[in-house]
């Protein structure tokens, strides 16, 4: 038996072969296709509406069909309901892209159309590879024509390769004219049945295989594995990355962090809440070779900035509560003042930025941020510090040593605490006194709330209505030009309200979520 030279795989994954390093999969094409459009629509409601048809009309006349509509995707001979396929044989870069073929004719039919429209490959020729039969498109250019597309049927589905693919296409024809219904493939494969095992179905599923496994996996090759949803309500997506350390819930494992947000204020635009800043989590972390290369890009400039190693100095005198905020003042005058000032400080004016730290040794941090301290005075920088009530703590704060320092810093109560923008510290310092924030009831019944309730989770939330808010006078009223442009940006940004982004340990790897709720 010749594989499947006639009749093909049934499942669109079959495809694939069993070591890809790399699939996006489509479950049901015309599902996804109404979901963006469903997603855009809800977007642009308010503003941009009319942008949005233009470039739709224009793309369906190059194209010369809509392709966010399933029934002018049926049109063209492909089947929407059976998805489609982007995936790379093994060692290879250049994917090949695979689609479900209602009618095989039509396809071919439409394909020629579209290619030379968008391509201007314009002649056609077929040829045989494996018993198949594949149709390639080229530009003709002089005498000669110039391979630009080639796509051959198999079964119900037709298989789509680049001129640069065309050698990944023969490999995949020759391995499928020799497989039978019993052979490894992707669907079958241990390695991606258990990931896609870990998320819910999604509009979009990507999956990538771990090219240099972790020894801690114990043989167990790693991976990603992430599902994508969206439509008129929101975005979603959930991301499962198989790292193969062992212990890593243990080492992230710790409370909900929703209840810091009582020491972030209520204007913050960008708010980071974790129990996560500790030694233990890094530790585990350091075992995977990329995520260590990563951590080492993060760790060497903060060292050659403040004097001090973040990870063997700072981290173990953290006890793991951070909060991480930025917060952004009304910008209508932030044009102006750049001007006037050319200097980036003026920017501190407009965008805050407010940090605070559980410590587990007050007296050992002070001394660390002490021995910083006399590394930048050596090198010229003056720094005053003085003294302030925190509640029934006193503060001593360091600062620059001007009129109206905009930064400065402090041990107090058990934190660190950093607050940069002019009066943004002693805000800070008094949320820490009074824990009086209006913070966490505004995040109740929030994205951020959606994602932050599980233990051991850290959350980000972007607050867009707050950017919008502060943007919006930066924005002319009507009219065209770059004022209007960013009216539209802005009011799309409201549209789309909060995003909130979470991370948590699980097993040996971690999950990553983005949850986006439209307003």
């Amino acid at each position: 038996c010749r594989g499947w030279v006639e009749s093909g795989p049934e499942e669109l994954l079959d495809l694939a072969p069993a070591n890809a390093a790399a699939a996006v999969a489509i479950p049901d094409l015309g599902r996804l296709a109404g979901d963006v459009n469903g997603f855009i629509t809800a977007a642009t409601r308010k503003a941009g509406a009319d942008a949005v048809t233009r470039i739709r009309q224009g793309l369906t006349e190059q194209l010369g069909f809509d392709p966010l509509d399933p029934a002018a995707l049926a049109k063209q001979g492909i089947d929407p309901e059976r998805g489609a396929l982007v995936f790379s044989e093994a060692g290879a870069t250049e994917p090949l892209v695979a689609l479900a073929a209602r009618d095989h004719a039509l396809v071919d039919t439409s394909l020629k159309t579209l290619i030379e429209k968008t391509d201007g490959a314009s002649r056609f020729t077929e040829s045989k590879m494996s018993g198949f039969t594949v149709l390639s498109a080229g530009r003709p250019f002089g005498t000669e024509v110039i391979p630009a597309f080639h796509w051959a049927h198999v079964g119900r589905y037709v298989l789509l390769a680049r001129e640069d693919g065309k050698a990944m296409l023969e490999q995949a024809l020759a391995r499928l004219a020799q497989q039978s219904a019993q052979a490894p493939t992707l669907r079958t494969d241990p390695t991606y049945a258990r990931l896609a095992g870990t998320v819910a179905p999604g509009d979009l599923m990507i999956f990538a295989r771990a090219t240099q496994p972790n020894a801690a996996a114990a043989g167990a090759p790693g991976g990603a594995i992430t599902s994508v949803d969206l439509g008129a309500q929101g975005f979603s997506s959930d991301t499962f990355l198989d790292l193969g350390i062992k212990g890593l819930a243990e080492a992230l494992a710790g409370d909900s962090a929703l209840p810091l947000a009582s020491k972030v204020g209520a204007d913050a635009s960008f708010v980071l809440l974790t129990r996560a800043a500790r030694p233990e989590g890094v530790k585990a972390l350091r075992s995977h070779p990329m995520v260590s290369a990563s951590l080492d890009r993060v760790v060497k400039p903060f060292h050659d900035a403040a004097g001090v190693d973040p990870e063997s100095e700072v981290l173990p005198l953290l006890a793991g509560p951070l909060t991480f905020s930025v917060h952004i003042a009304d910008l209508k005058e932030l044009p102006q003042r750049l001007k006037a000032t050319r200097s980036p400080a003026a920017l501190l004016d407009f965008f805050h930025v407010a940090v605070t730290a559980e410590v587990k040794d007050a007296k050992a941090f002070q001394a660390l941020l002490d021995r910083s301290r006399e590394r930048l005075s050596k090198e010229g920088i003056k720094l005053r510090q003085r003294t302030r009530a925190v509640g029934k703590d006193k503060a001593t704060v360091t600062e620059p040593d001007r009129p109206d320092p905009k930064l400065g810093w402090t041990v107090v109560s058990g934190h660190y605490v950093y607050g940069a923008g002019s009066g943004r510290l002693d805000k800070v310092l008094d949320l820490l006194a009074t824990g009086s924030s209006e913070l966490p009831k505004n995040l109740n019944g929030s994205v951020a709330q959606t994602l932050g309730e599980k233990p051991g989770t850290t959350v980000a939330l972007l607050r867009a209505g707050r950017v919008a808010d502060a943007a919006s006078p930066l924005a002319t009223g009507g009219g065209t030009g770059l004022g209007a442009l960013l009216g539209t940006a802005i009011e799309l940004l409201r549209a789309l309200g909060d995003v909130a982004v979470a991370v948590s340990a699980e097993g040996d790897g971690l999950r990553l979520r983005v949850l986006e709720r439209m307003q």
